[in-house]
């Protein structure tokens, strides 16, 4: 009972997002089309900063990257190995939805030339939710289905993928054209456990089976021993037998029949006599 509810109190594995000052590692950024929005750095230590979209905005973006690859594109973070993004933000502003997603590039389709290439995986964050942090399975991340269309990706390569993610981002959704947005993202935070729990569990029932296994064989060998010992002992008995036997029908000192001997002589003759007697 104990060991199968260990794993809960296993140490996890985090890998948290944050930079030196100088932003070296992460950057802001805007996409879509129509006049550019206006993007401050209110606090760049802080992952703080400012949107401001003009009235002729179309779907216009305002986004915060964070670079997750070395210095080439492909050296990327595999993120598979974590279940749970934790994302505390502070929010001011009418987007509809934050949107939260991870490029992971894969040498089968993602090209260095082409920055779109690495996998879309994304989720929406409604921006109600951003009043308390939020835990976000990163199984709730999923390819949309015109990235798919874009490079034709055949169904076993259109799933989410996160073992070789090069950038985090997130950026607003929504009705934007001349509002204003104020965000903070005070977390950003991947964990996950270093065994996960199909391992755990199925660990233990190795364990077991090796226990269990070497308590039979265990066994076995102290049956077999006792057997062996079991066996000695008769022999012995046997051969301590066939001693006495013998000093009891023979004289030590001359080496033939005592009259116990003759007795027991006489006594099989006679009793062996009828069957060789009979035709």
């Amino acid at each position: 009972c104990f060991p199968v509810a260990g794993h809960r109190f296993l140490p996890e594995r985090r890998l948290v997002l944050e930079g030196p000052p100088t932003g070296e590692n992460f950057f802001l950024m805007q996409s879509g089309d129509g006049v550019p929005a206006d993007i401050q750095w209110v606090d760049q230590a802080r992952f703080h900063f400012a949107c401001q979209f003009p009235a002729a905005a179309v779907d216009q973006g305002c986004s915060f990257g964070y670079q997750l690859h070395g210095a080439n594109l492909n050296d990327g973070t595999d993120l598979s190995r974590y279940q749970t993004l934790n994302l505390a933000v502070r929010y001011t502003g009418n987007a509809r939805y934050l949107r939260v997603a991870i490029r992971n590039f894969d040498a089968r389709f993602s090209r260095a030339e082409d920055l779109n290439s690495p996998k879309y995986n994304f989720v929406n964050i409604p921006s109600r939710d951003l009043a308390k942090p939020v835990a976000i399975k990163l199984s709730e991340f999923w390819v949309p289905e015109w990235w798919i269309a874009q490079y034709d990706l055949p169904r076993s390569m259109s799933q989410a993928d996160l073992s070789n993610a090069t950038i985090f981002s997130i950026d607003l959704r929504g009705e934007l054209a001349g509002t204003q947005h104020d965000i903070q993202i005070d977390k950003i935070e991947f964990v996950g456990a270093y065994i996960s729990a199909e391992s755990w569990y199925l660990g233990i029932l190795c364990l077991w089976m090796i226990l269990a296994t070497t308590y039979g064989i265990s066994q076995w060998l102290r049956l077999r021993r006792n057997h062996r010992e079991q066996r000695r002992k008769i022999h012995d008995l046997e051969s301590e037998k066939e001693t006495y036997r013998r000093l009891s029908t023979v004289d030590a000192l001359t080496n033939v029949l005592n009259r116990h001997g003759i007795e027991r002589f006489v006594l099989v003759k006679t009793i062996l006599r009828p069957f060789h007697a009979r035709p």
